[in-house]
């Protein structure tokens, strides 16, 4: 049976899960990692149009390439790259492009799917800023980055075959908040930001990339500290925020994909609780959420909540919040 969607996720103690969903449902697995991925410190992954995962490894100043064909690993060193920061994009025709950072300047390897390598440097890229993803479109290349104090991000397009910078912009600027957080889209952005002159202030951003068209909503009153994390699943039109922080979390709903959102709603549901993103081909988010901790214990095999499962545990607890209020005894006067 082919699967719809195909999908990864990696858990704090850097074991490989994939999931494959159907109209039926869904099911995933501990993928057998080679022993190249057991002792490297980072590793960057890819899932192709053919429901195939790369893993890009960074060991003894070479670039080792591996892809699980759902049945075996097969591995390649990839020429040409030696940076530590790695970029990955699957295009329209199924190639890998890689993009990577060798001392302050960026190039892109793109393999094609027969086998064919290219580079591609990438000229008069700003220093000043770090990237955050890439992608392609005909004979472009676009590059989104965000300056040092992550209150810009800028667009930069590039030719695709000669690396020519063809145009840049800013395309988001504010002075009062910071982009913590952020999903990629097929043609779109949504940002997450923190208030930086005071505790309170969260404000999510969508961007159209084509057109630069903004969509937000400020959450104001919420005051947070350290320790929070977000998290987006996304089931097709509808999307599901999660803000935790380290005793319980914040959700709140889109059913627009990130134009219009609900208020923030607090709900202690398996809190204290853990969250990792599942991501599927180009990092876009998926309807699947990661849960390796639940009530603070560490679970021997992860559990994997749908956005439809998620949605009904938490309108289900949050009934019967409501009755245990209601059943609550009054206090009679004396």
């Amino acid at each position: 049976m082919q699967a719809l969607k195909t999908c990864c996720f990696q858990t704090p103690a850097k074991d490989l899960w994939l999931i494959n969903s159907f109209e039926s449902g869904f099911c995933y697995q501990l993928i057998t990692q080679p022993i190249e991925v057991r002792h490297s410190s980072k590793v960057s992954y890819a899932i192709d149009q053919n429901s195939h995962l790369h893993l890009l490894i960074n060991q003894n100043a070479t670039m080792l390439h591996l892809i699980w064909d759902n049945s075996v690993w097969q591995k390649e060193i990839l020429p040409h790259i030696q940076g530590e920061r790695l970029f990955t994009y699957i295009d329209t025709e199924n190639n890998l492009l890689v993009m990577f950072q060798i001392s302050g300047t960026f190039s892109v390897l793109t393999c094609q799917s027969q086998g064919d390598c290219k580079v591609t440097e990438l000229y008069t890229h700003n220093s000043d800023f770090l990237p955050l993803f890439f992608g392609v479109k005909g004979d472009k290349l676009f590059i989104y980055a965000v300056n040092n104090t992550g209150n810009v991000l800028l667009e930069t397009i590039f030719n695709r075959e000669n690396g020519q910078k063809v145009q840049e912009s800013v395309i988001f600027s504010t002075k009062d908040y910071r982009i913590e957080k952020h999903w990629r889209l097929p043609d779109a952005v949504i940002l997450v930001l923190k208030n930086t002159s005071s505790s309170a202030g969260l404000l999510i951003l969508k961007i159209c990339l084509s057109t630069k068209k903004q969509w937000s909503k400020e959450y104001k009153s919420l005051e947070f500290s350290s320790g929070l994390s977000f998290h987006l699943l996304l089931a097709q039109q509808d999307l599901l925020f999660l803000l935790s922080t380290p005793g319980d979390f914040y959700y709140a709903y889109s059913y627009d994909i990130g134009q219009n959102w609900s208020e923030l709603h607090r709900s202690d549901v398996f809190s204290p609780v853990f969250f990792v993103d599942i991501y599927t081909v180009n990092n876009y988010p998926t309807s699947f959420i990661c849960l390796p901790k639940i009530k603070g214990c560490l679970l021997q095999h992860p559990v994997i909540l749908s956005y439809k499962e998620f949605s009904a545990m938490l309108y289900q607890h949050k009934l019967t919040l409501q009755g245990d209020r209601c059943r609550s005894p009054k206090i009679k006067k004396l």
